[in-house]
């Protein structure tokens, strides 16, 4: 039988890739994005709903089956600590709590090589404590994709990210792998076949370099 695809944060440089993923594989026969503005991706399968993250609870609950999460900001964009938090640990956490009001048993959360509550980086923090709540509400199915260095196109230039790509070029392979830079439309496919897995109960947390051929 074909599922329902719920997905927030399919405007990013990822999150794109994952729709486009979800929209062409077998396994759904409709995605709902959330989304705070139109996308300019289409399909017949698609359905976008323009909301306000800050008002999900809101937002009368439908079906869904499975629950991508691919929200996120980065602190330049952000501007302070505060913004940071609320994109990247409250957005998803209220995220998954529509998904189960919407009856969802699988969640995929997109995460970071790295992520721990006790971590000294801020960032790295923020991304386990989003886990680590997000874990308590008790998903049948809970997917923790830890991301290395993502080569895609994005909207906005990111120094960081770039020189730490170009400087993976000279590291041989066994060597910080987690972090090793993949394209975002291979760790798409990856996402998308992994949470195919009807045998994937509980908490699995996984590196989509683990699954590249």
């Amino acid at each position: 039988m074909k599922k329902i695809a719920l997905i927030a944060g399919a405007s990013g440089a990822l999150g794109s890739e994952i729709l486009k993923n979800l929209c062409v594989s077998e396994h759904y026969s409709k995605v709902i994005a959330l989304a705070r503005h139109e996308l300019e991706f289409t399909h017949e399968k698609l359905e976008v709903k323009v909301i306000n993250f800050d008002e999900l609870k809101d937002e009368v609950p439908f079906i869904a089956d499975d629950v991508f999460c691919a929200l996120g900001t980065t602190m330049k964009a952000a501007k302070h600590k505060e913004q940071f938090y609320k994109v990247d640990v409250t957005y998803p956490l209220n995220f998954a709590k529509f998904g189960l009001e919407c009856g969802a048993k699988r969640f995929v959360l997109l995460s970071a090589a790295g992520a721990s509550r006790k971590s000294g980086s801020f960032y790295l923090k923020a991304k386990g404590q989003a886990e680590a709540k997000i874990k308590e509400l008790g998903y049948s199915s809970f997917h923790i994709v830890r991301l290395p260095l993502i080569e895609a196109e994005r909207k906005e230039f990111r120094l960081g990210e770039y020189m730490a790509i170009k400087a993976f070029k000279f590291i041989p392979k066994g060597f910080f792998d987690e972090y090793r830079p993949m394209r975002a439309a291979d760790i798409a496919k990856v996402i998308v076949q992994v949470a195919q897995d009807d045998h994937s109960e509980g908490v699995k947390i996984y590196s989509p370099m683990e699954y590249a051929k």
